[in-house]
């Protein structure tokens, strides 16, 4: 099971952020979110990001980000 920052990692990743873009919106370190990626891959038993996304959205841990139509971009 991961934990609340352990999925906040894999959806930011999912995002398609680098470790320096999550460090610097999370407020920590690289090195803190190169440990919580290691064991996140541990745990779900995978070794590279883009495993990590196929597996994350295999299990329901992230979902595909709805691309906006051009009606909403009108709208918006």
């Amino acid at each position: 099971k991961l934990s609340k920052m352990q999925r906040i990692v894999v959806e930011l990743i999912c995002e398609g952020l680098s470790t320096d873009a999550m460090a610097q919106r999370l407020s920590l370190s690289r090195n803190t979110i190169l440990n919580h990626l290691k064991v996140v891959y541990k745990k779900i038993g995978v070794n590279t990001r883009g495993a990590l996304v196929v597996e994350a959205m295999r299990r329901g841990l992230s979902q595909p980000k709805k691309e906006q139509s051009r009606s909403d971009v009108i709208m918006s």
